[in-house]
């Protein structure tokens, strides 16, 4: 382990996240079986913990997606081929799909609360 891999230990929920997703572009960041035991046990506590959990979990995810879709439409600009710039343009439009479904789901959340 060199200074520049992220200790799993000593990371938040949120840090533990974004190393994920780091780690399947780069295993140099976080090995990509800690990314795989921090996700797995995130998503064993939303089986116990109940609709907070499930709340905060949809929050972060809310996050990322939203972070996704610009990344892929940046990618979609800055691509030189139009087979590619296709490729990115339609994960883009399937990722702001599953954003407005998560945003969605935590609007139902709250609406049961109130």
């Amino acid at each position: 382990m060199n200074e520049s891999t992220i200790k799993t230990a000593a990371l938040g929920v949120e840090h533990a996240t974004a190393a994920a997703l780091a780690a399947i572009l780069d295993d140099e960041i976080m090995p990509a079986t800690a990314a795989l035991q921090e996700l797995t046990q995130r998503n064993n506590e939303l089986l116990t913990r109940g609709d907070d959990a499930i709340r905060e979990s949809l929050g972060r995810q809310a996050v990322v997606l939203e972070a996704l879709f610009y990344r892929l439409l940046q990618s979609a600009a800055a691509a030189k081929r139009n087979d590619v710039t296709a490729v990115a343009l339609r994960s883009a439009i399937n990722t702001q799909k599953s954003l407005l479904t998560t945003l969605g789901a935590l609007k139902q959340m709250r609406s049961e609360d109130a």
